[in-house]
């Protein structure tokens, strides 16, 4: 290779180390704008279409429990074995809560491990739980109780339906003490509007002390209040989707 042939060489060689050194800058500037774009419009999209900041949400939040155990989720530790976790709505209104132990967010939160006896609330530590609760949003007065009569049981635990006023607790006993609280869900009663196109009474279909309903395919828990039937149109006062 003669001299020219050999400058010429290392030129193109640069000019190519150049240009990729430029492709990466370029790329890397576009995956960081794309990052903040998509981070920057989760609040954008969530104005858009009516849904306030998760930080405005748990604003009322943490001034009644403090900061949450972890970012991923706003999940509060309640006692040493009990958390929550929190679902709002578009509103920044509570529609859902789950509280169980700790152990359930032990992904989220390593330090909350499995411990060696099943833990549970007593009838004491259920209701200390329930006062926290009402104080971010009441879940009412109770119309009634699903300690009597059917109830399903899977796993060793039997699953109780309480309504209250505002809301319905999913209440999962440690089986068959039916002292023990192991877990509970609160679902709050909200308006959905659609076509009814099915309704279940309790029974082996629905082992639920409420009836189910279908409205624009999701399913949904009714107040005992609402008198529906099928292909009924409007808006109705329900719980859910229910899983």
């Amino acid at each position: 290779m003669t001299c020219e042939e050999s400058s010429k060489r290392l030129r193109r060689d640069q000019a190519n180390s150049f240009r990729q050194a430029g492709i990466e800058a370029a790329m890397k500037f576009l995956f960081g704008l794309l990052f903040f774009i998509a981070v920057g419009t989760n609040e954008s999209r969530a104005a858009a279409v009516g849904q306030q900041p998760r930080s405005d949400c748990l604003a009322k939040v943490e001034s009644r429990l403090g900061k949450p155990a972890t970012n991923e989720a706003p999940v509060y530790g309640l006692t040493t074995a009990y958390a929550m976790e929190i679902e709002f709505g578009r509103k920044c209104e509570i529609v859902r809560l789950r509280v169980g132990p700790k152990y359930g967010w032990e992904m989220q939160v390593p330090d909350w491990t499995e411990p060696h006896s099943p833990p549970g609330l007593n009838a004491n530590e259920y209701a200390e739980v329930l006062t926290k609760i009402n104080q971010l949003r009441s879940v009412g007065a109770l119309i009634s109780k699903g300690d009597d009569g059917a109830f399903a049981v899977t796993n060793s635990k039997e699953y109780h339906w309480d309504e209250y006023e505002s809301a319905v607790i999913e209440r999962v006993m440690h089986c068959c003490d039916n002292k023990s609280v192991f877990s509970f869900r609160v679902y709050f009663f909200q308006e959905v509007a659609g076509e009814i196109t099915q309704v279940l009474t309790p029974g082996e279909l629905n082992p639920r002390k409420l009836r189910s309903v279908k409205i624009n395919n999701e399913s949904y828990l009714i107040s005992s209040s609402e008198r529906v039937v099928v292909g009924e149109r409007g808006e109705f006062r329900v719980v859910g989707p229910m899983d």
